[in-house]
């Protein structure tokens, strides 16, 4: 039996009013509701989305064996409106994933919110969010692409170091 203190509860709440609906996502809130969770969303461009795709399993392999169960990624693609070919795009990308997918995510007040709030423009994001549900990065795409599992764990004191870190123009 879990015991959750009001934060954990409340930001349980408040993911589920963010997806659509909880009918759809509710063994995928069960399963990460005491984890580390990057929400990957995307809109369904193929070609965009398979640069991220191959990546999660190293990163995976990187993390330190006393956190592998700590962390999830739960795909969330974001279409206004879904057609046969959409649906096509998204069978095809799922079977290529190895995280949890949220379907049907068409909840115009929930695309709206992605859109306006995480800054969602068509490109993939990736928002970190810790087990009390507090986001801890607003969009860590650009640290897994660069740096890959060096970024783990994906934070903005993370992102702050590597950048800091780096030698970006050889000197």
């Amino acid at each position: 039996m879990f015991l959750f203190n009001g934060e954990q509860i409340e930001a349980y709440w408040k993911l589920i009013r963010f997806l659509k609906d909880p009918l759809d996502i509710a063994e995928i809130l069960e399963a990460v509701k005491t984890k580390n969770v990057l929400l990957f969303f995307t809109d369904l461009d193929v070609d965009k989305i398979s640069e991220y795709v191959p990546i999660r399993n190293p990163i995976y392999e990187n993390i330190p064996s006393n956190n592998k169960d700590k962390y999830e990624v739960v795909w969330i693609p974001i279409v206004d409106q879904w057609t046969n070919n959409m649906q096509k795009n998204f069978e095809l990308l799922r079977s290529k994933m190895s995280w949890f997918v949220v379907q049907n995510f068409s909840s115009i007040s929930g695309i709206k919110y992605v859109k306006e709030q995480g800054h969602f423009k068509n490109e993939p994001i990736f928002v970190v969010l810790n087990p009390q549900g507090t986001v801890e990065h607003h969009n860590a795409a650009h640290m897994i692409k660069i740096w890959g599992p060096r970024a783990f764990p994906f934070t903005h004191w993370k992102d702050e170091e590597l950048r800091k870190s780096e030698d970006w123009f050889g000197s």
